[in-house]
This record gives C-alpha cells, structure tokens and sequence, in this order.
C-alpha cells in the first residue's frame, strides 16, 4: 500500500509554460555541447536554485539522476553542477516535460535556471586582462591557478584531464601539481598572455582560473617597544616540554635566551632574501606568552619550545632583497616538513594569511588543502585570523560598513584548523 501524508509542496506553479522554459534551456545546452562532448563525451553545466530551497533536503537528485545528468558537485548557496552528456540531457528535457510525479513536480519547482559554464564564470567574472595582471610573476610567465571539474573516478574524468593537459600543450602553458592533493585536481599554471587566460577559461572541464594567492605574514603592531625583562631559559626547566613548529620567517640566533628554546632549524628561504623578525616575534610569544604581557590575566606560563620552519622570503623593501611565497610553494614545504616531524610534532602555528576574505558559502582551496595535510599527518594548524590594517582600526561591536570587509582571510576558513585573532584592537 502507497504511504500516508501529504505530497511534497512545490515552491512555485510547475505549468507547462515553466516545464517548456526549462526544457529550452536544457535544449540550448544540449546544442551548445554537441560539438565539444564528441571528444570527452560529457560536459559539467550549471543549476541555481531558488534561494528558499537551497537545504539539502530540497536537493533535486531525482530530476538530476543517473538517468539524465547526474550532480557532480556544489558550488556556492544554491549552486549545483551536473555532468551532461547528449543523451543525459534529451532525457533530462523528457522528465522535464513529461513527468507529473509528485517529487519530480516539487524538485522542478526548486529550479531557478539551467545553464552552460561560461569562460566568465570560469574567471569569477573578472577579465582575463585583471587575472593576469594579479599574477605573481614566474620564470616563463605569469602564475595561475586552475582548478578542474571532478566527474568522478572513471572515463569521463580521465577525457576531461587529458583535454584539458592537451589544450595547456598547444599553448605552451607549464603545469605545476606538486603540493596539491590528487583529489584536489588543482594545477598551477604559468599563462604567458592575456589570450592563454582567455583559452584556459573556454576548457570545458576547467571549474575555474584565478591568480596564484601569494602568502604574507601577519605583521605586529608594536607600540613603546621596551627593554626585554629577564626571561627564563631552557636550562632552568627540567624534564620533557611541548613544542610548537613555527612555520614563518625564521626565528633569529640573536636573541639571548630563546637560542636554548629552539629544538631545530629547516630553512626553505635563500639566505639574501631572509628576514626573520616576524618568525622571532611569534616564536617570542609563544615560548614567553607570560613574561612578555604581564599585564594580561590568564595566560599559561607553562615552559613550551619550538622548531624553526622557516618557509616565509622578506616582503619588506627595507630590509633587503625580497621575494615572494606562492600557495602551491607553502603547500610543498609544508608536506616536505610534515613527512619527517609529524609524529613528533603536532601543532603547527602558521601566523600568515592573504589579502583574500573568505566567502559566506564556500571553502577556499588553500583551507582545503591545509585540511587535507591536517587529516593525512594527524596534526593541528594554528592559523591567523589576519589582521586589518586600513585606518580606521575595526571596532567592536562592528559598525555596519566593516561587516563585510572585517571578516577573516583565506586560510582561516579551515575546518580542522584553530583559528586565532581578536575581534578589538583596544579591549
């Protein structure tokens, strides 16, 4: 016997009028994939749903099935991405017109638009001219990152791979993966010109192509520097004591007293481009939180010492040659450091970020990334919230015009990772 209850509400009026405008669209797609799928045999296109049925539970996986075009993945609120092959998208437009079953009226009612992946949603809808210009520089043109779309472990996604490496080798375009997880079918990729942007961003299989982050360190603001106190050192501690790596600019060999608490040094930083007063900064605070701010209340003063990972170049002109860390790079240094330390160290501070804010409704690659290595080496990540710097200073509460440049910066999106900032300069 059939269930109980009510059928499932539709969002909207699913007419016929609706049922033939979205079969249009799916018509379009079809028609604009003809002539790419005969190589790679399917092609990811793009639903938005309407803003009131973006909950999981409203998730069209009847109408976007197996037997038409299933979802492959999510974007932002409300996106969906399906994979589209001929034949899929004919039955898709079928059901579309054809179907009256109560789930399938009420998933059509959650559909806003179904529509191709343009070379500008590709690029963020920013010009191939501005990606370029915000590309770091490298040794045969300027870095980019490309992320590709995932169809799944089978043909479909090898064809994808392989049209987009081909399209890279026509053009010249060098492809970096080391740093990135497999999984994560991200590529850095050296774009020369403005029209190998423009011919990344027509890859059916490319997600998207935006500039290779650049990773600075978090600066500190000091106000009346004064005179170190007498600080403890290691020799007055007995017995074992936790140690934080301090993943930055390198931590000075000047510094009387925090020599003893350094348990090793790896630099991945030239010497002519090395500028350790940041990495000394945090590797200060962390050996003597207590000491350096008397004044504050509750901060444990238990013994702690750390590793010298030093991974960030000098950023600041006056204090000598500069250079510049890529994402990928810190990615690299990272796992090579992970692999011989992670079982015995187990946090690691990372007080850097970008100029980048995190999005309200998707992760960025960097933080995925940085939880992968987390998950793989069953470490914890301590991450800047990072600091804002534009006059006038954040206060708190927030005034209406900081809420949305206040937020935290990429990587502090992190799941796994503990983000660390303070929400007032003064209090």
């Amino acid at each position: 016997m059939p269930g109980g209850g009510t059928p499932p509400r539709p969002f909207r009026t699913v007419d016929d009028g609706y049922r033939k405008s979205l079969s249009r669209q799916v018509i379009a797609i079809r028609q604009a994939l003809l002539p790419k799928a005969k190589g790679m045999g399917a092609a990811p296109a793009r639903v938005r749903l309407l803003k009131q049925a973006v909950a999981k539970s409203h998730r069209p996986e009847q109408l976007f099935s197996h037997e038409t075009c299933p979802i492959i993945g999510a974007g932002r609120l409300g996106e969906l991405f399906v994979k589209a092959t001929p034949r899929g998208l004919t039955k898709l437009a079928d059901v579309i017109e054809h179907s009256q079953s109560d789930r399938i009226t009420k998933e059509l009612s959650c559909i806003e638009t179904i529509e191709s992946v343009t070379p500008a949603y590709r690029r963020g809808g920013l010009e191939p001219e501005d990606i370029l210009r915000r590309s770091p520089r490298g040794k045969d043109g300027f870095f980019t990152r490309v992320r590709l779309f995932s169809f799944g472990d089978n043909q479909d996604q090898s064809r994808l791979i392989a049209d987009f490496e081909a399209a890279c080798r026509r053009r010249g375009i060098r492809l970096h993966t080391a740093g990135y997880s497999p999984s994560s079918l991200l590529y850095g990729a050296e774009c020369g010109s403005i029209e190998d942007v423009n011919a990344l961003s027509r890859v059916v299989g490319v997600r998207s192509i935006a500039s290779m982050p650049i990773i600075r360190i978090v600066r500190p603001q000091m106000l009346n520097p004064k005179p170190l106190p007498r600080l403890p050192t290691r020799d007055q501690v007995s017995g074992e004591v936790p140690v934080v790596v301090v993943v930055d600019s390198g931590i000075s060999s000047q510094v009387p007293g925090l020599e003893s608490w350094i348990v090793g040094r790896e630099s991945r930083v030239a010497p002519q481009y090395a500028n350790t007063d940041h990495g000394t900064f945090v590797a200060g605070l962390i050996c003597w939180g207590k000491e350096l701010n008397p004044t504050v209340a509750g901060i444990d003063g238990n013994p702690c010492a750390v590793f010298d990972l030093q991974v960030i170049p000098n950023a600041d002109p006056s204090k000598g040659d500069t250079d510049s860390l890529l994402e990928q790079e810190l990615l690299i240094s990272l796992e090579t450091a992970l692999q011989e330390h992670a079982n015995e160290y187990k946090v690691w501070n990372l007080s850097l970020s970008s100029d980048t804010i995190c999005s309200l409704d998707e992760f960025s690659a960097l933080a995925e990334e940085l939880d992968n290595l987390q998950e793989k080496y069953q470490v914890s990540f301590v991450i800047s919230a990072g600091n804002y710097v534009t006059p006038p200073l954040l206060d708190y509460p927030r005034q209406e015009s900081h809420l949305e440049t206040g937020r935290i910066t990429i990587p502090a999106d992190s799941v796994l990772g503990i983000a660390v900032g303070s929400v007032s300069h003064f209090d």
